[in-house]
């Protein structure tokens, strides 16, 4: 049966990451109340990551550059499985060591930190899909990084972007080529080599995951990290 449609003048795109694989960005919302779809307040935070650049590239160029991923960072709590606690824990340390609200130094610490402070940081974070239906990408274990740490030494990391925070060097060894005079080469990192048992390979973007493993992660130190009331929080 014939019927009229007004078509609309243009279609919507997702602006979620799409591809899952290690990301350089950076944190461009925090929301410290975060709220389930049936408006209940969930306890935990919720940054939204803006990618820089990435692992998922065609023609060198990173496809998702510009997309965004948003998720809570949940609270461990009371009744939760052991595995729940530890990831729970391990995620939130993660984001804020890698953000530099704390420093590994501190964990076993009560520390006071405002959370706004993450707010414009820079860090890499390695998505997978979820482990359900949704065709939603999640940050694997706790993999979430500072830009300088060296089990991401390897990512696509957006140059200028890094040049703004003093973190240049961080750039991946192809990147720094590129970004380096040629009358003034840059001088290789020295670092020690990561240990394969626990340091992720960019070119693996889909690890072994979830809330209830027991496995190791990149940020396996973070993995004691509690939630209190009233901003203190317990590395």
């Amino acid at each position: 049966m014939p019927f009229e449609f007004e078509l609309p003048e243009t279609l919507p795109s997702s602006s979620r990451v799409q591809e899952p694989g290690f990301y350089h960005c950076v944190v461009t919302e925090l929301d410290e109340e975060p709220r389930d779809r049936s408006n209940a307040l969930m306890e935990g935070f919720k940054p939204t990551f803006e990618v820089l650049d990435g692992t998922a590239r065609v023609n060198n160029v990173c496809t998702q550059r510009g997309f965004t991923h948003e998720q809570t960072l949940f609270s461990a709590k009371p009744g939760q499985s052991e595995g729940a606690i530890k990831w729970n824990k391990a995620k939130q340390a993660a984001f804020l060591i890698a953000t530099g609200l704390v420093s590994k130094d501190q964990l076993g610490k009560s520390v006071n930190i405002n959370l706004a402070d993450a707010l414009q940081k820079q860090v890499v974070i390695n998505l997978v899909p979820k482990n359900d239906d949704s065709g939603y990408l999640e940050i694997a274990w706790a993999n979430i990084y500072a830009v300088d740490d060296p089990k991401v030494a390897a990512v696509p990391k957006d140059v200028a972007a890094l040049r703004l925070i003093g973190k240049e060097s961080a750039a991946a060894p192809a990147a720094s080529a590129a970004a380096t005079p040629a009358k003034a080469p840059a001088k290789p990192a020295t670092r020690s080599t990561p240990n394969p048992a626990t340091t992720p390979d960019p070119n693996n973007a889909n690890p072994a995951r979830g809330q209830t493993s027991t496995g190791s992660t990149g940020a396996a130190a973070a993995s004691n990290a509690t939630v209190a009331a009233g901003g203190d929080w317990k590395l």
